[in-house]
């Protein structure tokens, strides 16, 4: 039935999808309600950013290694349409949905609030595997089919070397020397305040690791320990606005806050209103990391 698109079939596919848009509506509201949270410094995605996904999905080899690749999708395709008639040929466009679907849905979302990241997608990785090994075995040369196969494996090698050499697909953020710095210069009565809120984990991780009190964290503090709260939100107007009067200084901590334009708005509204309340007496810059001091 499947292969043949009977009525029946149909109305089961057309069935399924409404299933889909259904489940995919709550995701919608709260990416328009709340926005993407911790992932709020991310930019709208363009073609670029899809062909980026397309090497770092691919094993991150460089264009001939996803060349190859698309080389095997095609061999796959070719093959899924020779055997269209064959019962078991569902398991082309199964696998095909499987490769395709989760990016469009991402990318789609991603023009309403960007969550458009190449780590995400890693879900569709066994359908890109799956589609490259059937698509080998379509060669009927031995010898091409296994050249082929040699290199999908030396190109992934490749990958592998350049992932240690430069990371995958986020800068190396130097937090230990980061924290090193900020418990060796603050003081502690003063505040520290963390922007984006994520920046506080691997703070808090490699604090630990010193083991040294630091700064009174202002934001994000939900509590005694931090909790998957802390992960995300913004500062409030009134929360920062009070901090004149409870900290001789204040340290901010940002990391994954800045947009191709410069500052987020949220970071903007922050350093003005510090401003408002103290001088900006120092600034120090890690990879991927920037610290400011405020005092009065």
């Amino acid at each position: 039935k499947l292969v043949k698109l009977s009525d029946e079939s149909r109305k089961e596919l057309r069935r399924a999808m409404r299933v889909i848009a259904l489940a995919l509506i709550p995701v919608a509201v709260f990416l328009i309600a709340t926005g993407a949270g911790p992932l709020a410094w991310l930019p709208r995605p363009g073609w670029g950013d899809v062909h980026e996904s397309g090497i770092y999905l691919s094993g991150a080899g460089g264009d001939v290694l996803l060349g190859l690749y698309l080389l095997a999708l095609l061999l796959a395709t070719i093959a899924w349409r020779e055997s269209r008639h064959e019962p078991t040929s569902w398991r082309y466009p199964l696998i095909f949905t499987w490769l395709v679907l989760p990016m469009i849905i991402v990318f789609g979302l991603s023009l309403m609030k960007p969550i458009f990241m190449n780590r995400f997608l890693i879900v569709v990785l066994p359908a890109l595997c799956l589609l490259a090994a059937a698509g080998i075995t379509q060669i009927r040369s031995k010898f091409v089919g296994a050249a082929l196969a040699a290199g999908l494996v030396i190109g992934a090698a490749y990958g592998v070397s350049e992932f240690q050499r430069h990371g995958l697909d986020q800068p190396d953020e130097e937090w230990r020397a980061a924290t090193q710095y900020l418990l060796s210069e603050a003081k502690p009565q003063d505040g520290a305040l963390f922007y984006s809120s994520q920046c506080r984990m691997p703070y808090e991780f490699y604090r630990a690791e010193e083991k040294q009190i630091g700064p009174q964290v202002v934001f994000p503090a939900h509590g005694s320990q931090v909790t998957f709260r802390d992960f995300m939100g913004r500062p409030e107007a009134a929360s920062l606005a009070g901090m004149g009067t409870r900290y001789p200084r204040v340290w901010l901590v940002m990391c994954h806050n800045r947009l191709p334009t410069g500052y987020d708005a949220a970071t903007q509204n922050i350093r003005a209103s510090l401003s408002a309340n103290y001088k900006l007496s120092g600034e120090q810059n890690f990879s991927g990391i920037e610290i400011e001091l405020y005092q009065r």
